[in-house]
């Protein structure tokens, strides 16, 4: 995680989107997907395991809500 908090600063985003392959449930050759959403005001929104479509909106979501609040915008 402290990986991706870094590389959110680094490269100056308004959110990141950690995915977690740590478990063969989720992730590669699966349909469902683990992932934590980070915002560059360090909110982490850590998701259970859903379908990787609902993953997607979820992102979308994150993106809107982020946009909005951004000063780059």
């Amino acid at each position: 995680m402290a990986h991706t908090k870094k590389k959110l600063k680094e490269k100056n985003l308004d959110l990141i989107v950690a995915n977690d392959v740590s478990s063969s449930k989720w992730g590669f050759d699966s349909e469902d997907n683990k992932v934590t959403l980070i915002t560059s005001k360090e909110k982490v929104q850590s998701l259970p395991a859903m379908k990787k479509i609902d993953v997607a909106h979820k992102v979308l979501d994150a993106i809107v809500k982020a946009k909005d609040s951004s000063p780059h915008h």
